[in-house]
């Protein structure tokens, strides 16, 4: 049971870091995060984990092209154009608020009424607190230096605030049995066999998820004219199934579908580029249009795949030491964010202007720059 001060302590880090945020990001609506605390895995895979944070649901969005003439409210819907995007709850309730819009009017049911993200911190962690800005905080008795074996809970949850908006979130896992491949993830329901009267089950595949926000933006990094983006391949795997059969349906049936050579290529082509350092950019424009300057490059140097950090990350290798490193995979341990911040040339946020570019690109007004990607999904409509 922690006690009050230590309760406390936690609260101040929370508070710090989503002042931070909101000194550098105007988000048009109220996030709700509910926080709690996890105690380590039992086994080998994540006895390092920090933290995790994920939306409490995520809804698909039907996105026109961008010369597209097409009226959700009046047109017929074999006449548009666009692309399936998955957009989590906090983010679509923020584009809908700053385009005060009607994209959520009719979806009440579908969103969680009380919480937009849910954050976990580790229990496990001997947590550095950082020292009261005031007298006012006084009854607060955080140590003033970071020991080397700490890390900074504020800057640990200023990170994870951010994945709050959307940034490395991606429908992509690898193929079962440690396959070099990677798929778009499958929902599945469990369904009981025909004529059996035993209860015997077998799964069936529902749908795959369509790429989320964050990988619409993702390129394969080519000095080519035309530019592959992540989430046409994904889309490839998903357009061989349908061309086979027609979801929902048994998981072994889909499996034979996936073994069509169109699908199997976009499989191996997407793991190769997860797993190829330099090899995924994030463009500013979901066509893949990069912002002038050096691309952004995600991480894709772990070997095998890594998911949480692979594609979710911006590249330890590019970013770890520059103003961007807040969303580095690795959190540095033993030293503070204030003292990063002073080091790297990072803004009193914390944020880098890399990191701002994917936070605009993803819909949310960056202050102190233009309208960002908020006014691109009018005619958006859930699907």
């Amino acid at each position: 049971m922690a006690d009050a001060q230590y309760c406390a302590n936690v609260a101040d880090s929370i508070h710090r870091a989503a002042t931070r945020l909101v000194s550098a990001v105007q988000l048009a609506t109220t996030a709700r995060v509910r926080v709690s605390f996890f105690s380590k895995c039992f086994d080998s895979t994540c006895p390092d984990t920090l933290a995790a944070t994920v939306p409490s649901r995520s809804l698909t969005v039907w996105v026109p092209d961008a010369d597209s003439t097409w009226d959700p409210e009046s047109d017929d819907i074999r006449r548009r154009t666009g692309r399936l995007v998955e957009y989590p709850q906090l983010v679509l309730r923020n584009l809908a608020a700053r385009q005060n819009s009607q994209l959520l009017a009719n979806s009440g049911s579908l969103l969680d009424p009380e919480y937009d993200v849910h954050m976990r911190l580790s229990a496990d962690q001997h947590w550095w607190f950082p020292p009261p800005p005031s007298p006012h905080h006084s009854s607060h008795k955080p140590s003033s230096r970071i020991a080397p074996n700490q890390f900074d809970l504020s800057m640990v949850v200023l990170h994870e605030l951010v994945h709050a908006l959307g940034f490395g979130g991606v429908n992509l896992m690898q193929a079962g049995n440690g396959v070099n491949m990677m798929l778009p993830i499958a929902e599945l329901k469990s369904v009981k066999d025909a004529g059996d009267d035993v209860g015997n089950m077998h799964q069936e595949v529902v749908r795959f998820r369509a790429p989320s926000v964050f990988e619409s933006h993702l390129t394969a990094a080519s000095d080519a004219a035309t530019t592959t983006m992540l989430s046409d391949l994904a889309r490839d795997i998903t357009s061989a199934v349908d061309d086979a059969v027609h979801l929902p349906a048994n998981i072994d049936t889909v499996n034979q579908a996936l073994g069509h050579p169109s699908a199997l290529h976009a499989a191996s082509t997407l793991y190769s580029l997860a797993t190829t350092p330099g090899a995924v950019t994030f463009s500013a424009s979901p066509g893949g249009a990069s912002a002038p300057g050096a691309p952004l490059m995600i991480e894709t140097a772990l070997t095998p795949l890594s998911p949480g950090s692979s594609l979710a990350h911006i590249s330890q290798a590019r970013y770890a030491e520059s103003p961007d490193f807040l969303m580095t995979y690795q959190i540095p341990r033993g030293k503070s964010l204030d003292q990063l911040i002073g080091a790297l040339g990072a803004g009193e946020s914390g944020l880098g202007p890399r990191t701002l570019d994917v936070i605009r690109a993803l819909g949310f007004k960056v202050k102190g720059r233009g309208d960002g990607d908020g006014g691109q999904r009018r005619r958006a409509a859930i699907e």
